[in-house]
């Protein structure tokens, strides 16, 4: 093999990274800890190639023998066919490798089916490192048989690394390979492998060398340093995971370095004015949102000013009841004992917040008594009204003959959803203080009336006069 300058071979183990270096025809080797992988990269700065390699149970390599008239591409899909057992063959990255045995008009090779997720692991943790990715059998080899005297005489490398063993086999070119796990029958599989290839191969006389485990992983290593120059090799990894070679930031010319220039200075010109452009823009842009957005703040206060009216018509309207005006008069007149009579009787409203609703609203004089309270009144305890009972049933049928005409004058009369009097103001006569008393607690007891209180009370011919007022509350 030609040799270069500068190229690196890696081969990385859980404990040590061995790293041989080829510097025109001198081969160099050295070993450092895993931790100090960024020492390894720095003593290969200025490498033209950095090699490593990589081994999988889950590679799958075959040896066989097709017809030495197949042109490039019938090898390929020869090869493919090969794997045709394989579940999801776009899986794996498939190549083959051609070598010098011959059989007639056959010429063995070398088939390899490599899964991508092996491939795409190792690639995405060492990113930017490698300038190329081989397979560890085949650096192996290159490492064992690097300058070899008699390349004519068959040749069986066997090592042991990570719990794998490794064979491969040839004479100017790799004809065999096989990986199988160090178990407990690692040495059958290792003598039946050697006894086939000698019978397989033509190769009695082959020569069997055994490394150990430091040995082959330095083999591995010069042989990653080796692909460079070897034609054979497929390169596995990735062009977007690729180290960048030195050679390839090469130095600009003069002419690229003037256009570099005339680009930076007529940008460095333009910058100013492209700048002021949009600027100004930027602050037209910002005007007109400004003005929008002053516009839409008016507009925007002018509906929450018109939801505030209308949120407060409604919570005024929500806050106020329809009252049956018929019904507490009803309720009253049930309310005035026997010896009572109502002079007026008024609806008062006196809130603050309705200074549109009228102030008063006002009953004819009403005089009725109540069979109901009558018998509230307990009759037993009253001799008088036992005396007064004929007169009494003659003035409750003409009280009840006005209560018509006042129940009448009261449904008729309308009344504006929102006028809801909070207070009531009575003028009455009584014959007697008990009367009175009783008169007070009746009213107490309906459920719209509250805060009873007796005004101005006089007394002249036998009759008392008197006022009550009361706050009403919605029924």
């Amino acid at each position: 093999m030609a040799k270069k300058k500068l190229s690196a071979g890696f081969y990385i183990s859980d404990s040590s990274i061995y790293m041989a270096f080829v510097k025109d025809d001198i081969v160099t080797k050295d070993k450092v800890p895993s931790e100090e992988f960024e020492k390894a990269e720095k003593m290969v700065r200025k490498f033209q190639d950095v090699v490593t390699c990589v081994s999988d149970p889950s590679i799958v390599y075959k040896n066989v023998m097709l017809p030495q008239e197949l042109k490039r591409k019938e090898i390929s899909e020869a090869v493919n066919l090969q794997f045709a057992e394989l579940n999801n063959i776009q899986d794996y990255r498939v190549y083959h490798i051609m070598t010098d045995y011959t059989v007639e008009n056959g010429i063995n090779v070398i088939c390899v089916a490599v899964p991508l997720k092996v491939i795409n692991s190792f690639a995405e943790r060492y990113r930017g490192r490698f300038t190329a990715l081989d397979l560890s059998i085949f650096a192996l080899w290159r490492g064992a048989v690097y300058n070899r005297k008699d390349t004519k005489k068959p040749v069986i490398i066997t090592a042991q690394s990570n719990e794998t063993i490794y064979m491969a086999a040839g004479r100017e070119t790799i004809e065999f390979v096989r990986e199988f796990s160090s178990d407990a029958s690692a040495d059958f599989e290792r003598l039946r492998s050697i006894e086939y290839y000698r019978n397989a191969f033509n190769a009695e006389d082959a020569e069997v060398v055994e490394l150990n485990e430091e040995e082959s992983m330095y083999a591995m290593a010069l042989g990653c340093a080796l692909m460079p120059y070897d034609s054979a090799s497929t390169n596995l990894l990735p062009q977007e995971y690729k180290r960048l070679r030195p050679t390839e930031m090469r130095k600009p010319k003069w002419y690229e370095v003037a256009i570099v220039v005339a680009t930076l200075a007529a940008s460095i010109t333009a910058v100013p004015y492209v700048c002021a452009y949009r600027l100004d823009n930027l602050a037209k842009n910002y005007q007109a949102n400004l003005i929008r957005a002053e516009m839409s703040s008016q507009q925007a206060s002018r509906l929450q000013n018109e939801i505030r009216q209308y949120r407060e018509q409604i919570d005024a309207v929500q806050s106020f009841r329809i009252q049956s005006y018929a019904e507490m008069v009803n309720n009253i007149r049930y309310a005035l004992p026997q010896d009572c009579e109502i002079e007026k009787l008024e609806f008062k409203i006196t809130s603050t917040q309705q200074t549109d609703i009228p102030q008063k609203f006002k009953l004819p004089k009403i005089q009725f008594g109540n069979q109901q309270n009558n018998q509230q009144s307990n009759p037993q305890n009253n001799p008088q009204s036992n005396q007064q009972s004929g007169q009494q049933e003659q003035g409750n049928q003409q009280n009840n003959a006005q209560n018509g005409n006042s129940d009448k004058q009261a449904q008729n009369t309308t009344i504006s959803p929102s006028d809801s009097p909070d207070i009531i103001s009575i003028e009455a006569k009584s014959k007697s203080i008990k009367s009175i008393g009783l008169f007070i607690d009746n009213l107490s007891r309906l459920p719209f009336i509250k805060n009873v209180s007796v005004g101005k009370t006089t007394y002249e011919s036998s009759v008392y006069s008197f006022t009550i007022t009361a706050n009403i509350s919605p029924m």
